[in-house]
């Protein structure tokens, strides 16, 4: 599946979403919070200083829902999307709807190829950060 994340795409998304979502209708994902995820992955691609021009190949995975309390003892329907930006837009490009006691839920996680790795690092680089591997010993504690 790879559906252009776009005003003019709306009906192709909805039916996406909603083929995921099935009846679940609390805690699951919709067009609308899917437009706020990719603004924010695009928000977050701007923080690392990486431009638009070289922002093709990032991926951004998310599930819907909040957090929620340990008192919340039925399991709870969440859909993960993962988007993948292109050129000039993002794309959808997996949606799954899963039943899960986790109570976590609403993190982005973005991804970045070797390409904008190699980028960001310098980026960080150029503004007198320095990178450094821990030793095997720092990371065991």
């Amino acid at each position: 599946m790879k559906i252009k994340i776009s005003n003019t795409n709306e009906a192709a998304l909805d039916e996406a979403i909603n083929a995921a979502n099935g009846r679940a209708t609390a805690h699951t994902l919709n067009r609308s919070t899917l437009l706020q995820w990719v603004a924010s992955a695009e928000q977050r691609l701007a923080e690392l200083g990486i431009p638009k021009c070289a922002r093709r190949g990032a991926v951004a995975r998310r599930m819907s829902g909040g957090s929620v309390p340990s008192a919340y003892k039925y399991p709870r329907t969440r859909t993960t999307a993962t988007v993948e930006r292109g050129a000039s837009a993002w794309y959808l490009t997996e949606i799954a709807a899963s039943e899960t006691f986790d109570k976590r839920g609403g993190e982005l996680c973005i991804t970045l190829n070797a390409a904008l790795t190699e980028r960001h690092i310098a980026f960080l680089r150029s503004g007198g950060v320095t990178l450094t591997q821990p030793e095997a010993s720092e990371v065991s504690k």
